[in-house]
């Protein structure tokens, strides 16, 4: 489990990485996620209240208005908490497999045990900035400890059900994954 501290020092570092490549990004233009609908999972994501989803939607429908990529609407508006730890290309979840059905019960189960286990907590995300990288843009956050909390408490109930997770690398929203190239 990570202190509030390592899990802003790790997401600190990716965000670095973002205008890192923001700035390259200046020179080469945006391009289409290589990676977006091939790798897929199981996950387990934390909705947010209407006023944050609608205005994350906002600037996503804003953004697909001028650039290729997709667009998220309010409904879905997510903050990644975990993920299956192995993500497969091609991957679909398919209603009919008892395995998938007992995997989505058991997250099902993991993230209100995590929840019930979090108690009086309240997670808090301060969105405090927009960055982008040559594939997608995000509304960058600031979690507070009860947020990472609730993060390792999914893995750990998760991993309790004989369900690996890996935890979320930061508290941030995705609001577009460019579609097409822009110079």
């Amino acid at each position: 489990m990570q202190t509030l501290a390592q899990f802003r020092e790790q997401q600190n570092e990716a965000y670095a990485n973002f205008r890192r490549l923001a700035e390259e990004t200046r020179r080469t233009g945006l391009r289409p996620d290589p990676y977006f609908g091939k790798y897929t999972g199981f996950y387990v994501n934390l909705s947010h209240s209407p006023e944050v989803a609608e205005r994350a939607a906002a600037f996503s429908h804003g953004l697909s208005e001028i650039i290729p990529c997709t667009k998220y609407d309010a409904e879905n508006v997510h903050t990644t908490l975990a993920s299956s730890a192995a993500l497969a290309e091609g991957f679909r979840v398919d209603p009919e497999s008892d395995e998938h059905r007992a995997m989505l019960e058991n997250l099902s189960l993991a993230a209100r045990e995590a929840v019930h286990a979090l108690g009086e907590g309240q997670v808090q995300i301060n969105f405090n900035r927009y960055l982008h990288t040559d594939v997608a843009a995000i509304a960058a956050g600031e979690p507070n400890e009860a947020f990472v909390g609730l993060v390792w408490t999914v893995v750990g109930t998760a991993k309790h059900r004989g369900v690996q997770l890996k935890p979320a690398w930061g508290a941030q929203m995705t609001l577009a994954r460019f579609t097409g190239s822009v110079p």
